[in-house]
């Protein structure tokens, strides 16, 4: 009995880890580098329940939009068998509205040119704005698409630095403020979600 106890320990804690490293290490990971300035960054955090909750959230909302092939998902690559990954999720500072990237993984025979020989997979990324309305999120595109990348983690470190270094440059409109800037929960790219959440 103490032996399968022990074994249940073991699995658990490593279930823990992959789990921590695929969904909560990057929402640490996301203030290593970054363009704005020290006095805006955004240090809200929330508990790892909550975001683990969030996290499952989430991805029952986008695999619903995936099987409706809604948005990021219109391409006819997406399918049962995608496997979704959230990379990073920011939240507010009142925790109403989160942000967070979204990576997706796919076989290489699903691309136009496949290359099976030397990659088995194929990674696409791309990030939402969320906000909540009542115990759910509504949710909005931002931002370009990174299509196309055999290696995850230079994907992921790609997207992480066009949202949360780059993604001021034009400093216009929407694409005003940064994702980790604390300005960027009032800008003006939350306008529809907004005026939705609050009919």
């Amino acid at each position: 009995m103490l032996k399968k106890f022990l074994i249940f320990l073991v699995v658990l804690g490593v279930l823990s880890s992959i789990f921590y490293s695929l969904f909560i290490k990057g929402w640490y990971e996301f203030r290593k580098t970054t363009s704005t300035p020290k006095e805006f960054l955004n240090h809200t955090e929330v508990s790892k329940t909550s975001y683990s909750y969030d996290s499952i959230k989430l991805m029952k909302k986008l695999r619903a939009m995936l099987s409706k092939r809604e948005g990021f998902f219109h391409n006819s690559s997406f399918d049962d068998s995608t496997i979704l990954i959230i990379d990073t999720i920011v939240y507010s500072p009142v925790h109403n509205k989160l942000a967070f990237i979204l990576i997706s993984k796919n076989p290489t025979a699903k691309q136009m040119i496949p290359n099976n020989d030397e990659f088995k997979w194929y990674y696409n990324g791309t990030s939402y704005i969320g906000r909540q309305k009542d115990s759910d999120y509504l949710l909005e595109e931002i931002g370009s698409m990174f299509t196309n990348s055999h290696d995850f983690g230079d994907l992921s470190n790609r997207i992480h630095g066009d949202r949360f270094e780059r993604f001021n440059k034009n400093k216009i409109d929407n694409y005003k403020y940064n994702l980790n800037d604390i300005r960027f929960w009032n800008s003006p790219i939350w306008r529809k979600l907004d005026s939705l959440a609050s009919h």
